[in-house]
C-alpha cells in the first residue's frame, strides 16, 4: 500500500483511491463538454466499450469522451482524406444508427466504427445537397448558390423525426460558460460515472 493524504480534507488512503478520483474528475469534465442532446446516446455507446463482466475503466471513459467531444465540436468528419460537414444532428443520427445495428465484434476499442457511420451519413447528405443544387440550376432558380462539397447541411431524410436539421452554432453547443447547458448536463454526467464505476465508492469506503 502506498499511503496518500488529501490536501483539502486530510483523508488518508491508498494512492490508488486518489488516482481513481482523478480519473473520475476527468471523465466528469469530458461528459460535461458534450451537448446535452447526446447524453443518453453516449451512455449507451460507451457500454459498447465495456469488457465482458467488467465496468469500463474511468481513465478510458474520460479519454473516449474527450475524443468524441472534440470530434463533435469540430463539426466535421474525415475518412480517407475526405472531409464532410458533421453538425450536431448528424452525430445524433450516427449514434442512433450504430446503437440500432452495433458491430458483431465487441467491445469496441476506438471511435473508428462511429466515425465511419457518421462519414457515410455526411457523404449521402452532401450528394443529396449537390443533386438539389443541380436541380435548382436546371430550373433556373435565381436564388441558387454554389454548394460547398466539404460543408453540406444535413438533409432531413438522414435525421430521425423530431431532430432539428439546422446545426447549432459551435459557440452555443460547446461554450464552457453556458450555465444552462452545464446545469442540464451535470446530472447526466453523474449518472454516467455511477454506471461506469460501481467500484469507486467501495474503494473509498
Amino acid at each position: 500500500m502506498l499511503p496518500g493524504v488529501c490536501p483539502g480534507c486530510g483523508l488518508r488512503a491508498d494512492l490508488d483511491v486518489f488516482a481513481v478520483q482523478a480519473d473520475s474528475n476527468q471523465a466528469l469534465a469530458a461528459a460535461l463538454d458534450l451537448p446535452p442532446s447526446l447524453g443518453s446516446r453516449v451512455l449507451r455507446y460507451l457500454r459498447l466499450f465495456s469488457p465482458p463482466k467488467k465496468p469500463l475503466a474511468l481513465a478510458k471513459a474520460g479519454r473516449l469522451l474527450s475524443e468524441l467531444a472534440e470530434a463533435v465540436r469540430s463539426a466535421t468528419v474525415t475518412r480517407r482524406g475526405i472531409a464532410h460537414a458533421a453538425p450536431l444532428p448528424l452525430w445524433s443520427t450516427a449514434l442512433d444508427t450504430l446503437l440500432a445495428h452495433p458491430p458483431e465484434v465487441l467491445p469496441l476499442s476506438d471511435h473508428n466504427y462511429l466515425f465511419q457511420v457518421a462519414w457515410n451519413l455526411a457523404e449521402k447528405a452532401a450528394a443529396r445537397q449537390e443533386q438539389q443544387q443541380e436541380a435548382r440550376l436546371r430550373r433556373g432558380d435565381p436564388s441558387t448558390t454554389p454548394a460547398s462539397a466539404s460543408s453540406p447541411p444535413v438533409d432531413a431524410g438522414s435525421v430521425p423525426a423530431g431532430v432539428p436539421t439546422t446545426p447549432l452554432p459551435a459557440e452555443t453547443a460547446f461554450s464552457s460558460s453556458a450555465p444552462e447547458r452545464r446545469a442540464r448536463n451535470a446530472r447526466a454526467a453523474r449518472d454516467l460515472l455511477k454506471t461506469l464505476t460501481p467500484r469507486l465508492l467501495q474503494q473509498q469506503e
